[in-house]
């Protein structure tokens, strides 16, 4: 993969609830804010992961480089949406190893919530295999999850982890020192032990940059990606996982109708349910190509996925979603969907030119609103930032962005707010 694209961090997503059964006839939104936090700032930082902590009001963020890789952080850093500050959390026990282009995942239980991390690159290049368990709420506690046998996941970056079933945790693919992986590992939080999940199944190939949603407590949707030779995939795939077995079925979905082959692509849909439903949806909207140069191969479209199960078979089909003006053109831009308004922020444009645009997609009316700030105070263009969108106490929605890379290279520290104010 170019260089370029390992200086980008693909813009945390974070769907903020189900879909409510009303319909939104007419939105309101304000312009955005530059934020000055009346606390320190965090610095400028990429290759960090940031999570959404709703029952804090706040934001977290952890790791990251400055530029230099070899001087990766280990620091965890909160934003209070109430106070509009930062603040630098201090948890008292060990902390892990600096690190930048790992994954991380929100695992929520009914005692407790938890962020988890796995692997990533350290200060002198090495990846990573470690998981990492941070405790949300009224203190932040740092916890090794040492596996408790030998058998574990290679070193790697640029893996996709979820958590199922509040109890165990899932890591895709990847790019380990042979190049893209195609492994599937699972790791039961309550006893440490990892396991590589096999199938008497065909199963996806080795990619990185793959889409992955979590339909419930036990079952994924995994479509595309890319592989060690840069060729794009469009392979859409359901993961049986059998806790109890450790085992799982994969089932290749074949349709006639289906998006191109594509990586890095935005991936909307319902949080995961407890029980198995026999019917979902997943919105695929955008991403790039296969090559070299795939700044070059970004693509525009999005597509509506059902997915029905019957005892049988599972029904799968995509169709176009046809908007009556132009969809934004971008890859690695922030894609967030409420209700049925699909929120659409930045990324990189053909040529790697970076984008500021923010638009929304009206999925009931399929109309486009470029939506326009008068004053022009509105973030600069760039790239890598970490973005999340949020609810707070009284219902109101914003969308975070703080730092990222613009088209001259350099590192931003700026944060920014946006009140969404969504009205009916």
């Amino acid at each position: 993969m170019p260089s370029s694209i390992h200086r980008l961090l693909v813009a945390v997503i974070v769907s903020l609830a189900a879909p409510r059964a009303s319909v939104f006839a007419s939105s309101a939104y304000s312009s955005w804010s530059e934020i000055a936090p009346s606390g320190p700032s965090v610095g400028r930082l990429t290759g960090h992961v940031g999570i959404s902590d709703h029952d804090s009001d706040s934001a977290l963020i952890f790791g990251g480089h400055n530029g230099d890789r070899t001087r990766s952080t280990n620091e965890v850093w909160m934003f209070s949406f109430h106070g509009k500050s930062w603040q630098k959390i201090a948890p008292t026990s060990t902390l892990p190893l600096a690190r930048h282009d790992h994954c991380g995942t929100t695992c929520p239980s009914d005692s407790s919530r938890q962020a988890l991390f796995f692997g990533g690159a350290s200060n002198d290049g090495s990846l990573l295999n470690d998981v990492w368990a941070l405790s949300l709420g009224s203190t932040y506690t740092w916890r090794h999850l040492p596996p408790s046998s030998p058998l574990r996941p290679s070193s790697r970056a640029q893996s996709a982890c979820a958590c199922i079933n509040a109890s165990f945790f899932v890591v895709f693919g990847g790019r380990d020192i042979l190049g893209a992986s195609g492994e599937i590992w699972l790791m039961n939080l309550l006893t440490s032990t990892w396991i590589m999940l096999q199938s008497t199944s065909p199963m996806p190939g080795p990619l990185f940059g793959s889409c992955i949603h979590a339909l419930s407590h036990s079952r994924v949707f995994v479509f595309g990606g890319i592989d060690s030779q840069n060729v794009a995939s469009n392979d859409a795939w359901i993961l049986d996982v059998n806790v109890s077995q450790l085992g799982f079925m994969s089932h290749k979905l074949g349709s006639n109708s289906i998006p191109s082959a594509r990586g890095f692509h935005g991936c909307i849909g319902a949080p995961a349910t407890s029980v198995e439903q026999i019917s979902h949806t997943v919105y695929i909207r955008g991403g790039i190509g296969s090559g070299e140069t795939r700044h070059d191969n970004i693509l525009q479209d999005m597509w509506s996925c059902s997915l029905i199960f019957t005892l049988e078979e599972i029904n799968f089909h995509c169709r176009p979603v046809v908007f009556l003006s132009t969809l934004p053109l971008c890859s690695q831009c922030v894609s967030v969907m409420i209700a049925s308004i699909v929120l659409v922020h930045g990324g990189v444009t053909v040529g790697g030119k970076l984008s500021s645009e923010t638009n929304l997609l009206y999925l009931t009316d399929m109309r486009v609103e470029s939506v326009q700030h008068p004053s022009q105070d509105v973030p600069s263009a760039r790239s890598g930032a970490v973005v999340t969108h949020f609810t707070n106490l009284n219902a109101q929605k914003f969308m975070f962005l703080h730092g990222g890379i613009n088209s001259n290279g350099t590192l931003l520290d700026d944060t920014w707010l946006l009140d969404t104010a969504i009205s009916r």
